[in-house]
């Protein structure tokens, strides 16, 4: 780009994105990877969850199934 009044072209744009690729590539891996370990090794988790699995035999699950259909 030689003076303000030119309008930037896609060459322009593309010969800026390689002289910055490193910071376009290390900036986003660099936070991510402080999440990574933010999240596994400093933050406490702040809920727990339980769930109840119920099987019930071939026979009731026939009954349940007439008592849908019939509904």
């Amino acid at each position: 780009m030689e003076t303000p009044s030119e309008e930037l072209t896609l060459r322009d744009i593309l010969e800026i994105l390689k002289r910055q690729k490193a910071w376009i590539l290390t900036l986003p891996l660099l936070f991510g990877a402080v999440a990574l370990i933010y999240g596994f090794f400093v933050a406490e988790p702040t809920y727990a969850s339980t769930a109840t699995l119920s099987v019930a035999p071939v026979q009731v699950q026939a009954q349940l199934e007439q008592r849908i259909q019939v509904q």
